[in-house]
């Protein structure tokens, strides 16, 4: 009998090196994966900020532009935003009403409005800035830095009467 010298074949393993290199790759690539969903998460509250100063600008815009255009013989202190014109400089820290309480979840927000005169169009279609203002409004919400500013017109059209 002869001995035939086998083969020596490969074992179908991996080798410590190459299970070390694996682990040492998935281990960055998870990181990055983990990196972006931090990033995301970090930033997903800013569409609730920005949503929320939407409506606190078009609340504040349709309160104001539903006021008429000038100061009435009527007008008096008790009414003190009585006018469009009358909310010019209104400065909020913490958002109110009207009866100036505090909206409950807003305190951490601020808004500031301007009330212009200003002409609008041009030639024989010309409103006098008379008869029209640009109201801006900027909203803020300084914890997380950001802001909006809002831009309406009113005009002075007739017949007007007070809302309330």
């Amino acid at each position: 009998m002869s001995a035939t010298p086998r083969s020596v074949s490969r074992s179908a393993g991996v080798t410590l090196i190459e299970l070390v290199v694996f682990i040492v790759l998935v281990g960055v690539a998870m990181a990055g994966v983990f990196a972006a969903f931090s990033t995301m998460t970090a930033a997903s509250a800013d569409p609730e900020v920005r949503k929320q100063m939407i409506a606190i600008g078009e609340s504040l815009m349709e309160e104001i532009e539903l006021r008429p255009f000038a100061c009435s013989a009527g007008c008096s202190a008790s009414r003190p935003f009585d006018s469009v014109s009358a909310y010019n400089g209104l400065s909020m820290i913490g958002i109110t009403d009207i009866t100036n309480v505090a909206v409950t979840g807003l305190g951490g927000y601020s808004a500031s409005v301007t009330v212009t005169p200003t002409a609008l169009g041009s030639g024989a279609n010309t409103i006098p800035n008379t008869a029209s203002l640009v109201i801006t409004i900027a909203v803020s919400h300084p914890s997380s830095g950001a802001s909006l500013t809002l831009e309406g017109y009113r005009t002075h059209y007739a017949p007007e009467t007070d809302p309330q």
